[in-house]
Order: C-alpha cells, then sequence, then structure tokens
C-alpha cells in the first residue's frame, strides 16, 4: 500500500541519521486521522444527496453508482490503493454513471452530484496526498539538518567526537569484512594554548579553521574521515591504504601545514605533531 511505503521511507531516512520512528508513527497517524475523518464527512454528504427518496434512491442502477462512489473514496482518501488505481476506480466509475445517464437511467441532477463527488474526491485526495509526502519531506530535512548539527564540529566543520563515533563504527565493520587495510592519523597544534594566549580566542579559532582547510585539501577520497576530537587534536582515518602510503600522506599533511603563516607573529610557522597508527 502505498502508505506503507511512505512509511518505509521514512523509516529508512531515519534510521540513517540514528533517530527513533516512533515521531514519524506518530505524524502519519495524524494524517491518518485526518483522512479517515475526511472520507467519513464525504460518505455522509454523498449519503444525504444521493440516497435521499426524492431521487429515487429506491432505483438499483442509482445505488449501484452511489455504491462506486464510496468506494472511490475511501480507496482514494485512505490511500489503501496506489494511485495508478485509483484513477483507474475514478475513470470506471465515471464512465458508468455517463453510460447509465445517457441511456436515461440516471436523471441530470442525480448524475452532476455523483460526477461532482467523484472529482472533489480525487481533488481532495490528491491535496492530501501532497500534503502527506511534503510532511515526509520537511521532516526529513529536518531530521538530516539536526543530524548534521549533532554530528559537525561548528568551527571547522568537520565531524565532532560523536560523528566520528559513529561515522569510525560503521568504517571498520567495512574494512573488517572486506579485509581492507586501514591506517589512522593523530594531529596535535603545538604551543596552541600560547596562540591562544598571545593572539586570542578569535585567532586560535580561525588557526584551527586554517588546519582543517589544509587537512581537506590533503585528503580528498570520499572514504577518508577527518574529524575533530577536541580541541586542538584531530584525527584521520584512511581506508585500503598501505603502510608506505599512509607515511607519505602524514609527510605531505605536516609539510602542507608547517607552511601555514601563524598572524601576528612574524615569521613564526605553524608547528604541529603528527602520529601514525597502521
Amino acid at each position: 500500500m502505498l502508505q506503507e511505503k511512505f512509511l518505509n521511507i521514512a523509516r529508512n531516512a531515519m534510521k540513517t541519521h540514528c533517530f527513533d520512528d516512533k515521531q514519524v508513527k506518530k505524524k502519519i497517524q495524524y494524517y491518518n486521522k485526518q483522512r479517515i475523518a475526511i472520507s467519513v464527512l464525504l460518505i455522509i454528504a454523498v449519503a444525504i444527496l444521493l440516497l435521499v427518496p426524492s431521487l429515487g434512491a429506491e432505483s438499483a442502477v442509482i445505488r449501484i453508482a452511489v455504491f462506486g462512489s464510496i468506494a472511490f473514496i475511501l480507496l482514494s482518501i485512505l490511500f489503501v490503493l496506489p494511485w495508478q488505481r485509483i484513477v483507474l476506480i475514478f475513470v470506471i466509475v465515471t464512465a458508468y454513471i455517463t453510460i447509465e445517464f445517457c441511456l436515461g437511467k440516471i436523471y441530470l441532477k442525480e448524475f452532476l452530484l455523483m460526477l461532482l463527488c467523484n472529482i472533489s474526491t480525487l481533488l481532495v485526495s490528491m491535496r492530501i496526498a501532497r500534503n502527506f509526502i511534503h510532511m515526509l519531506l520537511c521532516e526529513y530535512k529536518t531530521m538530516s539538518a539536526l543530524a548534521l548539527e549533532a554530528t559537525t564540529d561548528h568551527l571547522t566543520q568537520l565531524l565532532n567526537r560523536k560523528g566520528l563515533e559513529q561515522t569510525l563504527s560503521a568504517a571498520l565493520n567495512i574494512c573488517k569484512r572486506e579485509r581492507k587495510l586501514v591506517g589512522v592519523l593523530l594531529i596535535d597544534i603545538d604551543y596552541f594554548k600560547s596562540y591562544n594566549d598571545t593572539l586570542g580566542h578569535l585567532k586560535g579559532d580561525h588557526i584551527l579553521q586554517q588546519v582543517a582547510l589544509q587537512m581537506k585539501s590533503c585528503f580528498k577520497r570520499e572514504s577518508d574521515i577527518i574529524g575533530r576530537i577536541g580541541g586542538d587534536e584531530f584525527l584521520i582515518f584512511i581506508q585500503d591504504t598501505e603502510d608506505e602510503k599512509v607515511i607519505n600522506m602524514a609527510q605531505n599533511l605536516l609539510a602542507s601545514l608547517s607552511q601555514l603563516k601563524v598572524k601576528s607573529c612574524a615569521n613564526q610557522c605553524l608547528s604541529v605533531s603528527i602520529s601514525c597508527t597502521l
């Protein structure tokens, strides 16, 4: 069913970002109640308009036509069938009452009322479907933004400690399963406290941002994981590599970081320490 399809999409989206699917269930339950309420109101309206004795409700033809309209309302509003089948039922029901009208078995007033009910139902169901999909997309975007905010260091835009734990756990499982070699680099900025004390915290933040940009420029593979452990400490996780390559990468990063000039300190270059684990 279409409803279950949307529920599965929402669940997968939430699991991707480590969210519980209870929030999505509550949203879907709310929209279910809304659809049921609308369908009940429409059915009551159809019954009042089409099943009163003055319109000839004793006619079997009219009863069949009304039954088709009510069935169409239920199927479309409650999302029991996929959208393509709902449109097909709409065409069949509309064609049936049109044929009966042309044969003179349904009066013009009855024909127009049933046609209006069917068209209104189709439009209402389309509107509800759009609202339902829009709600799920907004929910997904909100969860994605919250997940990104919870796992990203706002200063350097690298993974924070929580983001590293989640990402490294998944990456290690893949590497173990596929028997890939990995390397880990630990980067520590030397004398960073003195930079903060001498230059101020704003300059210290700028140094951290420069270091983060240099690390991103040196490690551009999608499989490379870069994060800020805390303070002036960073971690780089390298997948599917060899010992010599890890050492070369560390040396290139060290050379790149050593070229950074510390502002407000004449001829002073940034000093960092890098540890390698293979």
